[in-house]
This record gives C-alpha cells, structure tokens and sequence, in this order.
C-alpha cells in the first residue's frame, strides 16, 4: 500500500496485514458501490475464473469487467486445430512422439505449458530436430538445433514463401486440403457482386463436402 501523504508516483511504500488492506478495500468499495457502482472496473489475469469475477462485477451492479484475452496465443490454437484437430496449451501439443523434425514460430521466449517443455526435452534426447523462427535468440530458441533470427513481422512473407515452395514441389496433401480447409474454394472477386469478397457456393448442387454444407465451389 501507499504511504498516506506522499506523491503517487513516489514509489513509497509501507507494509500493511490483509486485515488492513482488506478493510481499507472494503470502505472504497462500499463507497463507490453506494454512489456509482458503475465507476468502478475490474479487470484480472489470466486464471481461468472469468465467471466468478463476471458473478462478482454483476453482484457489484457494474458490468465493466474484462480479463485477459487470447490474441497472444490464438494463433498458435487455430493453427493447431486446423493442422492436428485439437488446440493446445495445458490440454495438449505437438506430436513430438512421433515427430523427427520441430519448427516452432509465433511463440514468445518460452511462453508455453510445462507438458511442451518435458516433450521437447524427450525430443531432443531421442534425436529429433528442433528448428526455432524467432527475432531473438532466447527462450525456447536458445536450445534450438537451427535458429531462423527473422525480421519482426515478417512471420508472414516467410510462410507465404514456403507455401510457394510447397506448391510449386506439389509437395503438399491434396486431399487433406480439399476436405478439411477452405483453400480450395473460390472467392468472388467481383466488385459489383453482392457477395463479393464471399466464398461462392451453389446450393443447387450436392456437397462435395460434409464440413461445408454450404456448397463452396
């Protein structure tokens, strides 16, 4: 807690018990919450209780509540999905069992599960190679067999490049893009459209594929 009387910002502090801090909560509370329980905001970490921290700010009589969100880690969740059908972090990862070559991209220093670590440990140990698309060389990318320094924010360029390489080698699965993603789809590109920039379908003719009822073309 702050020394009562000094500047804020001073950075001067004095050690308090719970029962001190929790009554000085209390009565700022109780304050706001007689007055206007919309003033007050409560935003927490990530601890996977949104919905008690929700119960609470309803209770308060205030919806001005957030929590942190997943734009640091949803692109590795959708890669995941879309490549190996289920997400990750503490409920799952790479299948480094069966794996004899690693790249990892898009991940901060060593942002990720203690399962990943053990796994890649085990990884490394049985012979696999571990390749690390990083800025830095830190994390994760400082125990890489082959570390990638890209430039920031050129993550992108470089998978456009090996999708061109892949293509080019037609070294990538046909059928597994056919059924499981859009890429195969066709785009309206006509401005005049009404569904320009949408997938074209017709739904006059049979699916071609379950997963998209909508009959893409």
């Amino acid at each position: 807690m702050r020394r009562a009387g000094v500047e804020r910002g001073s950075a001067e502090f004095e050690p308090v018990s719970w029962e001190v801090a929790f009554d000085t909560l209390e009565k700022r509370l109780a304050g706001i919450r007689a007055t206007d329980p919309k003033k007050f905001v409560l935003f927490n970490g990530r601890d996977q209780m949104q919905a008690l921290t929700g119960l609470f700010a309803k209770q308060f009589g205030m919806h001005n509540y957030a929590a942190h969100g997943g734009f640091c880690s949803a692109n590795m969740a959708a890669g995941m999905i879309y490549a190996l059908g289920g997400s990750f972090w503490e409920f799952g990862g790479p299948d480094l069992d069966s794996a004899k070559l690693f790249f990892m991209i898009g991940t901060a220093e060593d942002h990720h599960s203690n399962p990943l670590k053990i796994a890649l440990s085990k990884f490394k140990r049985g012979g696999g190679r571990f390749i690390a698309i990083n800025p830095i060389r830190t994390g994760y990318a400082a125990i890489a067999d082959e570390w990638v320094p890209i430039k920031p924010g050129t993550d992108g360029a470089l998978f456009m490049a090996f999708l061109q390489e892949l293509i080019a080698a037609d070294a990538w699965d046909h059928e597994f893009v056919r059924r499981y993603t859009n890429a195969a789809d066709l785009v309206d590109l006509n401005e005049q459209s009404e569904n320009f920039g949408l997938f074209v379908s017709d739904p006059d003719t049979p699916a071609g594929n379950p997963l998209f009822p909508q009959n893409h073309a």
